[in-house]
């Protein structure tokens, strides 16, 4: 008998969000909460996150999965606002959408990856991921910013890569963007039904 393929209904907007949990381990794991609960964080207060949740945070992304177990990476954080404005100049002199990509966030965590990794963009997108779950585990704010690639592919940026510490064989991937949110908290948006099963 050939296995049973469910696929998502094409009014997948009137159908179940998401299959049915087990209410029980929702509700008594609080990791499983902090995962279904993450919102991204597009308004910040000017407050710096301390030095131990920061660094909880990097930890926490340098634990994430990498392709064949490398560690080729590097995580930049930026808590200089000098810096931070600066990038912000940069994407102005690039981007169609101009102002500040990071919203205001007082630390920027840039991600950089090189060709030598196997698997460079997979590597650095586990990487950002597991720092925004700890900064919310945290109760900060995050919030994935993309635009630095375009930031590091500029001379300009280049040479802010060369004084940051960053060789030139690493490449921007992505930052996430961590401060104390100055907008309430939000509920996360109902997930459409988008799971094929084999089986």
């Amino acid at each position: 008998m050939p296995p049973m393929i469910t696929t998502p209904s094409s009014t997948a907007r009137s159908s179940p969000a998401i299959p049915p949990m087990n209410k029980e381990v929702l509700m008594n794991n609080p990791f499983i909460e902090t995962m279904l609960s993450r919102r991204s964080v597009k308004s910040f207060t000017d407050a710096l996150i301390s030095e131990e949740d920061l660094n909880t945070i990097l930890t926490c992304g340098q634990y994430a999965p990498t392709g064949t177990g490398q560690q080729n990476y590097r995580l930049v954080a930026i808590r200089d606002r000098a810096v931070i404005d600066e990038m912000i100049a940069i994407h102005n002199t690039v981007s169609s959408k101009p102002g500040d990509p990071f919203y205001g966030a007082p630390t920027v965590v840039v991600v950089f990856e090189t060709d030598a990794s196997a698997t460079p963009v997979q590597n650095a997108s586990c990487i950002i991921d597991h720092m925004l779950l700890a900064a919310h585990g945290l109760n900060i704010g995050g919030c994935w910013i993309n635009g630095v690639v375009g930031i590091f592919q500029t001379e300009a940026g280049k040479a802010l890569q060369k004084r940051l510490g960053v060789s030139e064989e690493y490449f921007a991937v992505g930052s996430a963007a961590l401060g104390e949110s100055a907008a309430p908290k939000r509920t996360p948006n109902e997930r459409e039904n988008t799971i094929i099963r084999i089986g």
